[in-house]
């Protein structure tokens, strides 16, 4: 996918998700913003806010602010999806042409390298000579904060 297609995809992705959550998103501000009047409150919860709102205002009205939501959501999607990429290959030691040339970027953000690290451990544990017991488990940190930055579970291997 080119970076054209994963804009438009990006941009047409975060225009729905805002669209449909932004009426929550508005029932959660009046909530929040809502004055106490003699010890009472206008909204007693989600639901009962989204009803009366619409009773009272329309269904139009979950809707408010939908244009600079949609901006700013867009802008923000568009932003994160141009600068995940290179902050990843920057963080992981990758160039572009290396990971358009490897062809398999999660195999390798997601340790590749520490499986034959890995592999080496087991092979050398037989020795007397610790120092190869502990190469592995620095080439391990280094791939798991590869892996944590990829997007992968912080947990064990």
């Amino acid at each position: 996918m080119g970076d054209g297609q994963k804009l438009l995809a990006s941009a047409l992705a975060a225009a729905l998700a805002e669209t449909v959550t932004l009426p929550i998103d508005v029932c959660k501000t009046r909530l929040q913003t809502q004055a106490w009047h003699l010890g009472t409150a206008p909204y007693k919860g989600m639901v009962q806010c989204m009803w009366q709102t619409i009773h009272k205002e329309g269904a139009g009205s979950l809707w408010k602010g939908l244009k600079p939501a949609l901006v700013r959501q867009i802008c923000y999607s568009a932003l994160a999806l141009q600068l995940y990429e290179p902050i990843l290959d920057f963080v992981c030691g990758y160039t572009r042409s290396e990971r358009q040339h490897d062809g398999n970027r999660d195999a390798n953000a997601y340790g590749t390298n520490y499986a034959h690290s890995h592999t080496d451990e087991h092979a050398h544990s037989h020795t007397a000579d610790h120092t190869h017991g502990q190469a592995p488990h620095v080439a391990h940190a280094a791939t798991y904060l590869q892996r944590l930055v990829a997007g992968g579970e912080a947990g064990g291997d």
